[in-house]
């Protein structure tokens, strides 16, 4: 048995490296579709933060039926010791597809992402990293519990760290937030608000409608975007979705 775990963790890496190798050959960053600054396209996909084209579950760990989103955060926190590694591609129009591997295809966008769940004195925190071309652009991401209770949980956080938004337009896309996740039954509900890319708020529902399928609707301040995530066997998660019904999405994180 552990020689099989060890066995897909390591076919699964290869086929990671290979699909992020290619989207970022072939990353427009975005600007192709969201060709204003204002539109923050660095941050329309998927953000290396909790929730984020991966369900969790209410102790943060990557499961079906839990609290799913694609460009916004959840108030739950990635468990400790837990890391997931994923890619993303984000098309012009509602046709899937993906990178083909030449620069500057302007059909489509993608990136590649790394997430780890930390805890020290009893704080529970994530460290995320996206990687958005082939000539080094990311940007860091942070995300802090700070509430944790029965029925809903709370944290805070910043998309770009470091600041580097100047890569894209944008001066500083540092952005600060603060999101609130409570569940309803069998739904996950979450709602927040923050700076410049959230400073319009944002809000998200999602729900496991058959085993192994998680539904999810979220309005991230620009429009609405839906989708489901799909758990693949325990380790790989798809997600499938659209941008604002405008932009087809699909993405996979891979669970370490």
């Amino acid at each position: 048995m552990q020689h099989q775990v060890e066995g897909r963790v390591r076919a699964g890496l290869r086929v990671s490296v290979v699909v992020a190798s290619g989207l970022l050959a072939g990353c427009a960053l975005g600007q192709a579709i969201f060709p204003r600054p204002s539109d923050y396209p660095h941050f329309r996909g998927a953000l290396a933060v909790p929730g984020s084209f991966f369900s969790l579950d209410w102790e943060g760990n990557p499961s079906s039926g839990g609290a799913l989103t694609l460009s916004t955060p959840v108030g739950i926190v990635l468990a400790p010791r837990e890391f997931l590694f994923g890619v993303a591609s984000l098309s012009k129009d509602r046709n899937f597809r993906m990178i083909t591997g030449e620069h500057g295809d302007n059909d489509v966008n993608g990136d590649a992402w790394g997430l780890v769940g930390l805890e020290y004195k009893g704080v529970r925190f994530s460290i995320g990293g996206r990687w958005l071309s082939a000539v080094g652009e990311n940007v860091g991401t942070v995300h802090v519990q700070v509430l944790d209770r029965d029925d809903w949980k709370a944290s805070v956080g910043t998309l770009d760290v470091g600041g580097s938004g100047a890569a894209f337009g944008n001066e500083d896309t540092r952005t600060l937030y603060a999101v609130v996740t409570t569940r309803f039954g069998p739904a996950y509900l979450s709602a927040g608000w923050g700076t410049l890319r959230y400073k319009r708020g944002f809000g998200a529902i999602s729900w496991e409608a058959l085993t192994g399928a998680t539904l999810f609707v979220e309005h991230d301040g620009f429009g609405f975007n839906y989708g489901i995530g799909i758990e693949m066997d325990g380790h790989w998660h798809l997600l499938i979705g659209m941008l604002r019904d405008r932009n087809a999405v699909i993405g996979t994180a891979f669970r370490l």
